[in-house]
């Protein structure tokens, strides 16, 4: 349910705060509900929904939205080497922060 993503609020930047969050953790059927009423707007924003490193939900923001060197950290972060791997092949450039972020969590395979 929306309210349970947007706090209730109804304003683009609640709208723009939800989508990130559903996309986040994973739950693909709320970042589809959302798009429709960001897409206008998305080149406004300054923040990329990483997807939280559930590869449906990068693999639907790359193509729908848009993933960067934030989104391959935020999957190393978790773990989630396949997702990495996926974004090196959609040309997705890491960066540093992508091998902080595994190794602040420990995840010295990635």
């Amino acid at each position: 349910h929306i309210s349970s993503y947007s706090g209730g609020y109804t304003t683009y930047n609640s709208y723009f705060e939800a989508f990130c969050d559903a996309a986040d953790n994973g739950h693909l059927p709320m970042v589809e509900y959302l798009f429709p009423r960001l897409k206008l707007f998305k080149d406004s924003y300054k923040r990329v929904p990483t997807g939280g490193g559930h590869l449906p939900v990068v693999e639907w923001l790359h193509e729908n939205w848009t993933c960067n060197a934030d989104t391959m950290a935020a999957a190393a972060g978790s773990g989630r080497l396949a997702v990495v791997e996926w974004l090196c092949r959609k040309h997705v450039e890491p960066d540093i922060r992508v091998m902080i972020k595994a190794a602040e969590a420990g995840q010295l395979r990635i």
